[in-house]
């Protein structure tokens, strides 16, 4: 099976749920600021931004519906690129099993040394020391042996060409997602303009 930790697609969960995404959500989600006070704004430049904004929203909205069906199949490609890597990837999967294993037995000594010297605070500062350096030298062999899984996954011919197809596909989706980013800085400039930056800075943006 295809591991979620082991495996980084071209595009990052976040990022592929808010490419296939109907739902027409504008850059930056929901404002926390009621839209209405917004939309009463008589300001021109506002009122612009804001119907820019609303044109862009409806061109992102109809481009992930066009491309919704094209961009799943694409994803599936990408998975099932990687999980036909399965064989090649076994070892590589089956290190980093065992150097996770190996060193979960070292930390766990560490602690029990702890538990068992804190009554001696020289022997227990002693003890959180190795820990830490434990600690510190698991993660760096479990980073390098999740790279060494991710390299083989990047160097694979059949991966990067489904990759690069979906990259492709996705293209529209980007460009109307960096052009409602633009639309939404500007619009935050000229509110910024209008009422000084404290008013804007308290319009936050959830997520896309």
């Amino acid at each position: 099976m295809v591991s979620g930790t082991e495996i980084l697609f071209a595009l990052d969960p976040v990022e592929s749920r808010t490419l296939l995404s109907t739902r027409g959500s504008a850059v930056g989600g929901i404002w926390h600021q009621p839209w209405g006070l917004l939309s009463n704004n008589n300001n021109p430049a506002i009122q612009r931004d804001l119907l820019k904004i609303q044109l862009d929203k409806r061109r992102l909205a109809d481009d992930r519906r066009a491309l919704f069906n094209r961009l799943q199949d694409d994803q599936k490609a990408l998975r099932d690129a990687i999980k036909a890597m399965d064989g090649q990837l076994a070892p590589l999967r089956a290190k980093l099993r065992t150097d996770r294993a190996s060193w979960w037995t070292i930390l766990s000594n560490d602690l029990k040394s702890m538990r068992q010297d804190r009554g001696d605070p020289i022997k227990l500062a002693q003890d959180i020391a190795q820990l830490q350096s434990d600690r510190a030298s698991f993660d760096a062999v479990v980073k390098a042996d999740m790279k060494a899984i991710q390299d083989a996954i990047d160097d694979d011919a059949a991966v990067q060409a489904a990759r690069e197809k979906l990259q492709a596909d996705s293209q529209p989706v980007r460009e109307d997602l960096v052009q409602l980013q633009a639309d939404y800085a500007q619009l935050r400039k000229h509110l910024q303009a209008q009422s000084g930056a404290g008013s804007a800075k308290s319009l936050r943006f959830g997520r896309l």
